[in-house]
């Protein structure tokens, strides 16, 4: 079943309806379930989503109300359940990192994502510290000034090592799994192996280059998704692609005519969602299932006129 949120329009009163409501299709039957009205919506991320039946834990930003929310809603009443005005940085498994910033300090903080219970803290003394990503050991990077990046474990706050990263290092820095890469210049990337902290390639990718990190405004994140221990499926606006990592070559290109891939999630170990878009001028994206034993071929769900889709900002 694909669910997601959307503001919709109301064909009786003939308005669009501003609040956000919850819309449920089953694949299987290809049918609608109806839709769940959230009065109290503030928000939702999809690099920042737990879900446990029918509860959703999330990050929120609702571009019609102040501040940033870590939130659970019941999907099958659209109640919310508890939230907290604080803001998400990443979901790590079953935990939330937030952070605040101020003059002095950066803070983040690991709550849990099913209770929303506070785990710990740790305070960086520079106003200016970016989550990097999780290695394989579930041990958290931060990248501070003077071109430090901070190992922290993640079970309990503590800080474990620091690495002191020689010139080029790049702006953005991304943690996956064995791997650290850095952006060095527009279109060049240079890859860190972590388990001997060794380079083991530095290369100007070219069209290959923005299948790697997306921006945000506390971090870099890294849009693929790992599928084995070095290679990782990702996206670009040409379609899907397979990428060694430990090489830094990609191994398959799969064009997804004629759309836009907007967004990859997994959904299971060899499953995933993508969504899609014919243009950038389309209101109503497309969803497509896909499987990597055929990445050619899927079951796509195009989203019903007159539903605006939810999109966290």
């Amino acid at each position: 079943c694909i669910c997601f949120f959307a503001w919709y329009h109301n064909e009786e009163l003939g308005r669009w309806e501003w609040e956000v409501s919850l819309f449920s299709y089953d694949m299987a039957t290809k049918t609608e379930k109806p839709l769940i009205v959230f009065e109290d919506f503030v928000g939702f991320s999809n690099y920042a989503m737990l879900l446990k039946g029918d509860v959703l834990t999330t990050a929120g930003h609702h571009p019609r109300k102040d501040g940033y929310y870590f939130v659970s809603y019941d999907l099958s009443t659209g109640k919310t359940l508890w939230k907290k005005e604080i803001d998400v940085v990443s979901q790590i498994g079953d935990r939330f990192l937030t952070v605040k910033k101020t003059e002095s300090y950066t803070e983040y903080s690991l709550f849990d994502g099913i209770t929303g219970n506070h785990l710990w803290d740790f305070q960086f003394k520079e106003s200016d510290v970016y989550f990097c990503g999780v290695d394989a050991r579930n041990m958290g990077y931060f990248y501070r000034e003077n071109a430090i990046v901070s190992q922290i474990n993640l079970q309990d706050g503590s800080l474990l090592d620091e690495i002191f990263l020689s010139y080029p290092y790049g702006s953005n820095i991304c943690v996956k799994e064995n791997y650290m890469i850095f952006q060095i210049e527009q279109q060049a990337f240079q890859c860190l192996f972590l388990p001997t902290k060794q380079v083991i390639w530095t290369k100007n990718l070219k069209e290959y280059s923005s299948c790697f990190m997306h921006e945000t405004f506390y971090s870099a994140s890294w849009i693929g998704q790992m599928i084995s221990e070095k290679e990782m499926i990702s996206y670009d606006n040409e379609g899907i692609i397979l990428f060694d990592i430990h090489t830094g070559t990609p191994t398959k290109r799969f064009q997804v005519d004629p759309y836009k891939i907007e967004y990859i999630h997994r959904i299971s170990n060899t499953s995933f969602i993508l969504e899609l878009k014919d243009d950038e001028n389309q209101l109503f994206p497309s969803i497509i299932q896909i499987e990597l034993s055929d990445l050619t071929s899927g079951i796509v769900y195009k989203l019903p006129e007159k539903k605006e889709i939810y999109r966290s900002e």
